[in-house]
C-alpha cells in the first residue's frame, strides 16, 4: 500500500507546508454533511468529489489559521449577523492569502459563482457579495452588494 493510499491527507499537508511553511493536522471524515471546520489547531475536511475542492478547502482553512485571530466571540449576534461576519472574515483571509500567494485566486474564484440570476433573498445576496469580494472582475448591480464591496475595499474608492 502506498503512503498516499494509507494517508490521503499527506499530499495536502505537504502542499500546505509549501504554501505557508506550516502543516496543521488534517482529518478527513466520512461524514458528508459536515462542512470543513477547524478544531484544536487541526483542519477537518469532509469527503470531496474533486481533488481541487479538497485543496481549496484545506488552503482556506489554513488561511484562517495564518490570518485570523484565534477566537472571535460572536455572542449576542443574531444568526444573519453571524453569517455576514463569517462571510467577511472568509473574504478577508482569502484576500490576504491571495495578496501573498496570487495563485490561490485560481483555486478559490471559480467557487464563487453567484450572479443576479441567483436571486435577491438573504442567502443569494450574501453569495453575490462573497463573489464580489473574491473576484475583482465581477461587478454586481445590486446596491447592497456594490456597497459591501466598496466598504470592504476602502482603498478602491
Amino acid at each position: 500500500m502506498s503512503a498516499v493510499a494509507a494517508a490521503p491527507e499527506l499530499p495536502l499537508q505537504q502542499w500546505l507546508r509549501l504554501l505557508w511553511d506550516a502543516a496543521p493536522p488534517l482529518h478527513l471524515h466520512g461524514r458528508g454533511s459536515d462542512g470543513p471546520f477547524i478544531a484544536d489547531g487541526g483542519i477537518h475536511l469532509p469527503p470531496q468529489p474533486l481533488w481541487q475542492q479538497h485543496c481549496a478547502a484545506a488552503a482556506h482553512a489554513a488561511a484562517h489559521l495564518v490570518y485570523s485571530p484565534r477566537r472571535f466571540v460572536a455572542d449576542g449576534l443574531v444568526p444573519t449577523a453571524r453569517a455576514l461576519l463569517a462571510l467577511l472574515e472568509d473574504a478577508r483571509v482569502e484576500a490576504l492569502a491571495v495578496r501573498e500567494l496570487p495563485g490561490l485566486a485560481r483555486l478559490w474564484r471559480p467557487l464563487h459563482d453567484a450572479t443576479p440570476d441567483t436571486g435577491f433573498g438573504c442567502e443569494a445576496l450574501m453569495a453575490r457579495l462573497a463573489h464580489a469580494l473574491a473576484d475583482p472582475a465581477y461587478r454586481d448591480p445590486h446596491p447592497w452588494v456594490a456597497k459591501g464591496r466598496r466598504l470592504f475595499y476602502l482603498d478602491e474608492g
